[in-house]
């Protein structure tokens, strides 16, 4: 999905173009700089997604080892149980 947004970088871009017929070497200077602060915001807004993304790949591994060690000890306890009841059965206690 696309996300568009009118900015910082944008209204300076169009500033630019009207300085363009006053004064095309500021006018020039501005558009660069316009254009390094939109790349700066779009890779901001790309390693942000890229952190998500990590923790959330952190948080699955967290929980699959949390799952893992959860079915661990449940199939520790039925072999306990299944043990407990293979007792010989004819002596009264």
């Amino acid at each position: 999905m696309i996300k568009f947004t009118f900015g910082f970088s944008e209204a300076l871009l169009i500033f630019a173009a009207v300085m363009l017929s006053h004064n095309f070497g500021v006018g020039v200077g501005i558009a660069g700089f316009a254009a390094f602060c939109a790349f700066c915001r779009y890779a901001m807004e790309a390693s942000e997604k890229m952190k998500k993304v990590e923790s959330q790949k952190e948080a699955a591994k967290a929980l699959n080892e949390a799952a893992e060690e959860v079915g661990g000890a449940f199939a520790e306890l039925l072999g306990a149980l299944s043990k407990g009841s293979r007792k010989d059965k004819s002596t009264l206690h």
